[in-house]
């Protein structure tokens, strides 16, 4: 991770993602990541590092690495007031992903990944003060947490602070998902501060009442939070002290909670795929051998996207030959299916991700500059689109011309298939619809792309589909 693919500001600035935090700030100088820290920040930092659990999560790869930059930093971005002397350098993040983004056990896993963290930190005498997903990122299939500022002191005897933006931010989320089969990330690119628990139990309705989990976090919680919305907290509540074994006790509790969680099967045509498509074992393997041979005509590259992954087949083959790989599906329960296999087998290459290619993720956040859309931050070396136009044509209406223009934007090499109106597939997909997809043709698929690229290689995978190499 020596590299970054967010794309560098023009002049020295802070990140606008991390203003909310007043013990530290993050920049980016030349391609490097850093984090400057307040007075006060520099003594939480100093007390973690104290402790010598720093070193032990970043090498169980739970916590990004952090260290004393060689060089000085002066100046600082603007405004540097009342900043301390202490700066550190992380290693950057290969591919920036948000929760919306995230498929369910993903956010799992970053939820998982705080609580493991608490049960580390508070027997040091330490806290998480923030319990946000966006604390975290993913390399390949495995979550980090990054943000090291979020770790402070703990006051002794007092509960979690950010238990409540947990249960809104991971917790409430999840339980949607597992209970009720709606996946979480419409919710969350229409609410990236979480899903409220009142909002929760509301969704829940009554139906949930005898599950420990639900009641406990959803309708109890949901209970509390309207009776004290509008006064305040009694005397013995904000008396209350839990010693550091009771309160790692509950938040062991709480995980052993969220591992449980599985999320409601649902049914998916394409899970299935790789036994329900309609090529012979011949095509399939020069379809392979195709992609093989054009992977091997690039070279070592550093960024693939692979739009429409599916199960990740193709996903899996360019991470012989990339040294990162974006598998972009709009399928929540196919990413899920990929991201566990990944994980399963070991594979650090692939970051699978949820995404709709017609209605990506946009910028959002304060002044719509926080987080950034999706095809903002960065630029892949080549573009894998198999069998995916058609589906892109027919289903969001979207011409050749714009799906070429779309490709030629993004990158220098693309190896795309294409899905003749002859091919059993299409059919199926224009049954019930009126529309008519004239443009839609082999010809206007040679057009669209010769305009923008140079033809390398094609080669005919049955009567009606062709894969095409194109690069420019």
């Amino acid at each position: 991770m020596i590299y970054s693919d967010v794309s560098q500001p023009s002049a020295l600035a802070w990140d606008p993602a991390s203003f909310r935090d007043p013990m530290s700030r993050v920049f980016v100088r030349d391609g490097s990541v850093y984090r400057a820290f307040t007075e006060a920040g520099a003594q939480h930092w100093a007390a973690f590092d104290r402790t010598g659990l720093r070193k032990e999560l970043e090498q169980a790869l739970l916590l990004i690495p952090s260290w004393i930059p060689p060089r000085s930093l002066s100046p600082l971005p603007a405004p540097s007031a009342g900043l301390s002397p202490l700066v550190l350098e992380h290693p950057s993040i290969p591919f920036i992903s948000y929760p919306q983004e995230w498929c369910f056990s993903m956010l799992q896993e970053a939820a998982l990944l705080h609580l493991t963290l608490l049960e580390k930190l508070i027997p040091k005498g330490l806290m998480l003060k923030d319990a946000s997903p966006f604390n975290v990122q993913f390399v390949g299939p495995s979550p980090i947490f990054i943000d090291v500022g979020s770790i402070q002191l703990h006051e002794p005897g007092s509960p979690w602070p950010a238990l409540h933006q947990f249960c809104w931010t991971m917790l409430n989320p999840l339980l949607i998902s597992a209970f009720l089969g709606f996946p979480f990330t419409r919710l969350l690119a229409a609410e990236p501060n979480g899903i409220d628990t009142d909002t929760t139990a509301r969704i829940f309705g009554r139906r949930y009442w005898w599950h420990p989990t639900v009641m406990m976090y959803v309708y109890l919680q949901a209970s509390l939070e309207r009776r004290y919305k509008t006064r305040p907290l009694s005397d013995h509540a904000t008396r209350l002290r839990l010693s550091a074994p009771a309160l790692t006790a509950i938040v062991s509790s709480l995980k052993r909670k969220v591992a449980a969680l599985r999320p409601v099967p649902r049914p998916s045509g394409w899970l299935d795929y790789s036994n329900s498509h309609s090529y012979s074992k011949e095509s399939l393997a020069a379809k392979r051998d195709f992609v093989v041979t054009a992977f091997q005509a690039l070279g070592r590259r550093r960024l693939l996207w692979d739009l429409g992954c599916n199960t990740g087949e193709f996903s899996r083959l360019a991470g012989n030959f990339f040294e990162h790989v974006v598998a972009i599906d709009s399928d929540f329960d196919c990413i899920d299916a990929l991201f566990r296999g990944l994980r399963r087998d070991g594979v650090s290459r692939i970051l699978p991700l949820v995404l709709d290619i017609a209605n990506p993720t946009g910028s959002f956040g304060w002044n719509n500059e926080e987080r950034r859309a999706f095809f903002a931050r960065g630029r892949p070396d080549c573009i894998l689109a198999l069998a995916l136009l058609h589906h892109l044509r027919v289903g969001a209406g979207i011409p050749l011309e714009k799906l070429a223009q779309f490709i030629a934007d993004r990158t220098d090499h693309a190896i795309v298939e294409f899905v003749s109106p002859e091919d059993p597939q299409f059919a199926r997909l224009i049954a019930s619809r009126r529309s008519t997809f004239d443009d839609y043709t082999e010809s206007g698929f040679r057009e669209a792309f010769g305009h923008r690229f140079r033809l390398v290689s094609e080669r005919g995978l049955t009567a009606t589909r062709t894969i095409f190499f194109f690069s420019r």
